[in-house]
């Protein structure tokens, strides 16, 4: 084995990777899996998550980012124009509509020192909601 076989076989993997976009079926899902992740925790600073439940500035800042997050991501997947267009503009509204209900559940928790109702909302009611919204509408838009 010589130095630089370890990098060719990397190398290998990655155009094969490459060759593989657009992804499709479920793997497009998990590409916005990781695409929400991304643009809902990764990019979201502590000013902004603190800001969000009372600041709408706040939250559509963050939701601004999650969307442009979203289109980046999007290109990886086998869409159209119309098909990106609508996923990222629906996901962005609901992600606000989502948001600005659990933002405030959240503070109000954490408020009264609920933790158990803080860590259930962000948990079970609010990345929840996150992912079946981007579930349904993924699996709208790869069906037509």
């Amino acid at each position: 084995m010589w130095l630089g076989e370890p990098f060719t076989t990397i190398w290998k993997m990655l155009i094969e990777a490459y060759d593989g976009i657009p992804y499709g079926g479920w793997t497009g899902f998990a590409v916005f899996i990781v695409a929400h992740y991304v643009g809902d925790f990764i990019l979201q600073s502590r000013e902004i998550a603190t800001k969000k439940s009372s600041s709408i500035l706040a939250l559509s800042i963050h939701v601004a980012i999650y969307a442009a997050t979203m289109l980046a991501f999007s290109f990886l997947v086998d869409f159209t124009f119309h098909q990106r267009a609508v996923f990222v503009i629906y996901n962005g509204l609901l992600h606000f509509i989502t948001d600005y209900i659990t933002s405030r559940m959240t503070t109000k928790a954490w408020k009264e020192g609920n933790m158990e109702k803080f860590w259930d909302t962000i948990g079970a009611a609010d990345q929840f909601a996150h992912t079946y919204t981007l579930y349904i509408m993924y699996g709208m838009l790869i069906n037509k």
